[in-house]
């Protein structure tokens, strides 16, 4: 047998590194396929920023609640001790109240009680003498009561016009009342105009 020379073992070594170089290329030129689907998923987009996601949210705008108006002429009261005139407008100084609760007085305090259920937020009112008074020199005290507390004490003279606003926020129950003043004289009527409260739809 031939004893291959020297400088044949070094063709051959060369020519098996030649092959393993070759074979090594070839594998690092064939796609990964499990790559591709995650190469595809990272070139679509950017995970985004956490400060990018709470800009998002923080930017988002805030709803107020709708609030509703209700006249209290038009709800059941409670409570009360009063003979009120059933005609609910009042015209004075140029303006027209058309949901209005009218006392003519008696000689004890009349009033009216209405329950609020802690669910409104603001009384509002204009205080003023019924145009039907006969003596327009006559005053008349109004009073509002907030859950037995008096909030406000109005002397209210014919021709004037009070614009009252009282929050009654988680409150239950509003008193309207009419006080009879000493010096009075003839037919009158005190007119709590347009007396109304914000709730909540």
């Amino acid at each position: 047998m031939h004893e291959p020379s020297p400088l044949e073992r070094a063709s051959w070594v060369a020519g098996i590194v030649a092959a393993a170089i070759a074979l090594l290329a070839l594998l690092q030129n064939i796609p990964d396929e499990r790559a591709g689907p995650r190469s595809a998923v990272a070139s679509s987009g950017s995970t985004p920023e956490p400060s990018q996601v709470t800009s998002s949210i923080t930017s988002a705008p805030t709803q107020t609640p709708r609030e509703v108006t209700k006249y209290l002429v038009d709800e059941d009261y409670v409570a009360g001790q009063a003979y009120w005139d059933d005609n609910r407008v009042v015209e004075m100084g140029g303006r027209t109240f058309a949901h209005s609760i009218i006392f003519p007085i008696q000689d004890t305090p009349t009033w009216l009680e209405y329950n609020l259920q802690g669910r409104c937020t603001t009384f509002d009112v204009t205080l003023t003498m019924s145009d039907r008074t006969s003596d327009i020199s006559n005053t008349a005290l109004a009073e509002i009561w907030v859950d037995g507390v008096l909030r406000k004490s109005v002397n209210v003279s014919f021709g004037s016009l009070e614009d009252v606003s009282i929050s009654v926020v988680g409150t239950s129950r509003i008193r309207l009342a009419s006080v009879r003043n000493k010096d009075l004289t003839g037919r009158y009527a005190l007119a709590f105009a347009d007396a109304r409260v914000s709730c909540p739809a």
